[in-house]
């Protein structure tokens, strides 16, 4: 399965997607979700998403509001987000020197 995913990463992408909205009456952000997006070479399912900050509740309800930028659920999903992103293209250059 690693294999699989490497293999798929190092033909397509990663990329941190972040979904955020900003208030015109004030300085704060607040993000419904954050997710790493990747891109595989797959056909049946090219794209996978993995949530660092879910869209929805600790109850199961939709986020619409989203968390302020300064909550501690959003410093840890934007920290983690950059964690594996940075461990999945450290990945792909060693999966590409491996398949050279």
């Amino acid at each position: 399965m690693a294999g699989a995913v490497i293999g798929g990463l190092a033909a397509g992408g990663i990329g941190a997607l972040v979904g955020g909205l900003s208030s015109d009456r004030t300085e704060s952000k607040y993000f419904r979700k954050i997710d790493l997006k990747l891109k595989l070479d797959d056909f049946s399912n090219p794209i996978t998403k993995i949530e660092f900050l879910p869209s929805k509740t600790d109850t199961g309800l939709q986020n619409t509001k989203g968390f302020k930028q300064d909550d501690q659920k959003v410093k840890e999903a934007l920290s983690n987000v950059e964690i594996w992103q940075g461990i999945m293209e450290i990945a792909i250059r060693k999966g590409s020197k491996v398949a050279q």
